[in-house]
């Protein structure tokens, strides 16, 4: 993860997703929506 990005987003944790490109969220969008709510909204 980008050295900016960890002091921006300090809970944030990097996913790699097998054989995606820069258009992830149209190639998986379920994947993407599930990973981005996760950091969205947690689970408590």
């Amino acid at each position: 993860m980008h050295a900016r990005a960890r002091a921006l987003l300090p809970h944030a944790r990097a996913e790699t997703l097998e054989d995606a490109t820069d258009f992830v969220a149209e190639q998986e969008p379920e994947r993407f929506a599930s990973l981005l709510t996760g950091f969205i909204a947690p689970a408590r």
